[in-house]
């Protein structure tokens, strides 16, 4: 594992008139780590296909942003790789969909990833009880959905009912069941939840309190008839953007599939700045879909975009590009993006009875010295020279350096050593065949395909040196380069 941009440059403009942002904290990381180029004009007026909608007051205690405030106007131009998979939140997996859905998205709490710790949201405050396994959200009062609805702690507890229905199989089930076991959801009163979970759980306030809220009024048929995850899908997107409302800064305006995503701002959003002023400040954002990196960092440099995430092996050209295009390049410092891989360790067979893994595989995979053996043999810091251009760090954990609260540097360590890792597979029976090729002790080569995505250089760059260390130790990596969807398909089915 190593972190994939340990020293991320990032793009800002000329002092040249800069457009004030304001995102909630869960949009931020996404502009956090990318390169920032703000232009005159990116593009015209967007069109509009939403009706108007009528801005509800401010809420009572609406959240007040602690920027610096500044002025409502302007468009922000962003490219993203992937095209919209759905616009469902228990149905979304992939990126592209996930970085859309967040513009719309709202929960009780959020995470500050300038500050490390979880702050209100939704929510204004919360109780937690001595025993450290009750909380109690007092709810902000005056907040309304994009149409106009008021939210309430009734679309709370619709939201986790949903996430809990085993007819509704979702991904954020998983983070809201602690030890097998579902929370319990109460409502106390129209603005007040209390959750209890069955035994003390740590990452609680991150995990189970900041779900995204699915709203009752528009959902509650679909989830009654059994076809909630078939809603607010592309489709939706497509003919009926309307339909999708938001607790989020930003509603969809419309979507054209394989051209652009366009937002505008939410007029019933619950945040605000000092001045008491309704975020966010920026009318519309742009996504474009520019599934090709190259094309996407060629249209940030052209002045085409406003955000751009900048590879280690684009930034000397960039470098170049910012001295005749009046942008500077800074060091952002470690990311907390990481790249790593997984052995598929799944018993289960498909409908025929064929199994995912072949047994055998499976016997290689689940042995930890086998997967030690692979880490001791892979040359991450040669990774990290020849693929990053030095900029990156090796990874002994699944946690980054840039997070300074979960960071440790005290974990086991496995560096590069080739002899150390055919020790370990001589040890667990493993031999060479004439030809140098591994084989198990039931006579079966050691050979299995690694699958990425083929729109990313840099895994795919990583994919390839990673089979010609295999190599070096008599393991045959077969590289499947396929587009990011079908990825997610595979890992999910």
């Amino acid at each position: 594992m190593i972190n994939q941009s340990s020293m991320r440059p990032r793009v800002v403009a000329a002092p040249i008139p800069r457009l004030k942002v304001i995102f909630r904290g869960r949009l931020s990381s996404l502009v956090l780590l990318g390169a920032v180029l703000l232009t005159a004009g990116a593009c015209s007026q967007p069109p509009s296909s939403q009706p108007d909608l009528v801005p509800m007051p401010l809420p009572k205690d609406a959240a007040v942003s602690s920027a610096l405030p500044g002025k409502r106007g302007g468009i922000f131009v962003q490219t993203t790789i992937g095209d919209l998979a759905t616009l469902n939140p228990m149905v979304a997996e992939d990126m592209s969909s996930s970085s859309a859905i967040s513009l719309m998205s709202g929960a009780m709490v959020e995470y500050d990833w300038v500050k490390e710790e979880v702050v209100p949201g939704l929510a204004r405050s919360w109780e937690i009880s001595k025993d450290q396994k009750t909380f109690t959200f007092y709810l902000r009062e005056g907040v309304y959905w994009s149409d106009g609805m008021p939210f309430s702690a009734d679309d709370v507890l619709f939201s986790y009912r949903a996430y809990y229905d085993e007819r509704f199989p979702n991904r954020t089930r998983f983070h809201i069941t602690i030890n097998g076991q579902p929370c319990k959801i109460e409502k106390q009163d129209a603005l007040t939840v209390r959750i209890t979970t069955p035994e003390v759980y740590a990452p609680f306030l991150l995990f189970v309190a900041g779900v995204n809220i699915l709203p009752q009024h528009k959902l509650e048929p679909f989830y009654q008839d059994g076809t909630l995850l078939k809603q607010w899908s592309i489709r939706t997107a497509k003919n009926h953007p309307e339909d999708l409302v938001s607790l989020g800064p930003y509603i969809l305006q419309s979507y054209r599939p394989g051209e652009r995503i366009l937002f505008t701002r939410n007029p019933n959003y619950y945040k605000v700045d000092r001045d008491g002023t309704r975020l966010p400040y920026v009318d519309y954002v742009i996504m474009k879909i520019v599934p090709d990196r190259n094309a996407s960092i060629a249209a940030f440099v052209q002045g085409e975009t406003d955000v751009e995430g900048i590879p280690p092996g684009d930034l000397a050209w960039v470098q170049r590009a910012a001295e005749k295009n009046a942008f500077r390049i800074i060091n952002r410092g470690p990311s907390s993006a990481t790249s790593f891989l997984w052995f598929n360790l799944n018993p289960g067979t498909d409908a025929d009875g064929k199994p995912f893994v072949a047994p055998y595989k499976q016997a290689w995979f689940k042995q930890p010295d086998f997967r030690r053996a692979i880490l001791y043999g892979l040359d991450r810091q040669g990774l990290i020279d020849g693929v990053l251009h030095g900029r990156g760090t090796i990874l002994h954990s699944t946690v980054s350096p840039a997070n300074r609260r979960w960071y440790n540097a005290e974990v086991p360590q496995y560096t590069y050593n080739p002899e150390r890792a055919k020790q370990l597979l001589f040890d667990q029976g493993f031999t060479y065949s004439d030809a140098g090729e591994l084989i198990d002790a039931q006579g079966h080569r050691v050979s299995f395909t690694l699958i990425t995505n083929k729109e990313n250089d840099i895994r795919t760059e990583i994919a390839t040196v990673f089979k010609e260390n295999m190599a070096a130790l008599g393991i045959e990596v077969i590289l499947r380069f396929i587009d990011f969807n079908t990825l997610v398909v595979k890992i999910s089915d």
